[in-house]
């Protein structure tokens, strides 16, 4: 997927107006974007690993979010109610 010509100008610009080249703007952007991200089993599988082995990094990772999702779940569901409020059974305390 790319940009159309128009936000791709737009970048170079920003990367000019920075004084830097549109590879080192690209370069710090990418490096940014990693380290934000929590290091994951799928990062951690080399790219030529066999198939099964990157599989199994990519469900734990799955697995991994899912049960993360799960516990934000919950903590938002208890914090919509007030303490001392009746909660619906569906709800877990």
């Amino acid at each position: 997927m790319g940009v159309d010509d128009e936000t791709w100008r737009a970048f170079c610009q920003l990367a000019l107006l920075r004084g830097i080249s549109v590879s080192d703007y690209l370069a710090k952007l990418v490096a940014r974007e990693l380290a934000r991200r929590p290091e994951t089993h799928a990062r951690l599988v080399a790219l030529n690993a066999p198939p099964e082995e990157q599989t199994l990094a990519a469900l734990t990772d799955a697995r991994d979010a899912l049960l993360e999702l799960d516990d934000i779940a919950g903590r938002l569901a208890r914090s919509a109610y007030e303490p001392g409020q009746r909660r619906p059974a569906s709800v877990a305390a």
